[in-house]
This record gives structure tokens, sequence and C-alpha cells, in this order.
């Protein structure tokens, strides 16, 4: 484009003396792809349409590059390590925690052998330190600990996670859980409470 605008305005002779010198003309595009301008314009109606298409050119390019670039930084291609608790005990590498005190050590002690459930179990009687004290003590590990997953109640760990980019929650129910309220006798609304 450089070569074609200084021969256009070379042949032409009645354009701007700026324009004979090839560096001038070199600079009057460079200036139009990086959207700057330049104080050098050319006068005749052949060199503004060289420059014109030119500039229409450099903003087609910088759309083309900025849809690019925001398409590749929108789309995320997370690949999952695992996606179900079967998967997740058959790689050795990844350690699965639990919480102390909880329902949820009783079924895992309670499975089937061979079970994935009953190989869960087995690798915390090997290294008890899986076990955690709280919930806010299993995000704490999540962020520290590489290849650590904490097996916990799907609602409390959303609520903890709130958005937080550095931990991935793994789609899927692993274990039945029930939530019981427990309620004084005689209470007017316990058939409410109890339809809700």
């Amino acid at each position: 484009m450089t070569f074609g605008l200084w021969f256009l305005v070379r042949r032409q002779g009645d354009e701007d003396p700026h324009f004979t010198q090839t560096y001038n003309v070199a600079f009057i595009l460079f200036s139009c792809l990086v959207q700057q301008g330049s104080w050098i314009l050319p006068t005749t109606g052949r060199a503004q349409a060289v420059l014109w298409m030119f500039w229409f050119t450099s903003v087609v390019l910088y759309a083309s590059y900025t849809a690019r670039l925001t398409s590749f930084l929108t789309v995320s291609s997370l690949r999952l390590p695992f996606t179900t608790l079967e998967e997740a005990v058959h790689l050795p590498e990844w350690k699965i925690g639990l919480q102390k005190g909880t329902s949820v050590i009783e079924t895992l002690k309670r499975a089937t052998p061979k079970s994935s459930y009953h190989s869960v179990w087995q690798g915390i009687e090997r290294n008890k330190n899986l076990l955690t004290t709280n919930e806010e003590a299993a995000i704490v590990r999540l962020l520290t600990e590489e290849k650590f997953a904490f097996l916990g109640e799907q609602l409390t760990m959303s609520y903890l996670i709130n958005g937080n980019c550095s931990i991935t929650e793994i789609p899927g129910s692993y274990l039945a859980g029930y939530v019981s309220l427990g309620l004084r006798k005689k209470l007017p609304w316990a058939t409410v409470l109890n339809q809700e």
C-alpha cells in the first residue's frame, strides 16, 4: 500500500511535496494503522481514495482482531479432571477430603466393598489428614493444595465458594442426603412446615 500510494503521488505531480519521500508515505499509512492520524494528508482524489481504502482496511483488521481476542478470552475450555466419584477414586494422584463428624463418613464406612464409596473410605483410613474440621478449612485446602477435592454438602459449598474462580465445582450428586427439622411437640404450624 505504501509503494502504491507513493507511485500514484509521484505520477500525479500535483500532490504535496512530502509525498515524494517514501518514509513520509509509510509514516502516514502507519499512523492510519495505529489510529493516530497525520498532519500530512493527500489533496488529490486518487491519493485520498487510496488512503481511505487503507484506513477502512485497518478498521476492519482492528474489528476482526478485537472480535477474535474477545471470543478467545470469554470462551473457556475447562476440562474437568473427573466427573464422577468413580473416576476420582481411580485417579491415585487426587486426594478426596471429607468433614469430620458428618453422616457422610458413616455412609462411607458402611459401603459395600469394591464400591467407590468404600474406596474413598479406604483412602481416608490410610490418610487421616484428609479429614477437615469444617467447610472453611476445606476451602483453604482447596485453594492451597494441588489435586485436592472435597466431598461436601452442595449448598454450603456453593455459598462458601461464592463465585471464586480458583475453585471448580464439579456438578452432580454423589451421596444422598436428607435435611430434617426438629420441631417442638404440638407446634401449631407443624403440619404446614411438614408439607413445605
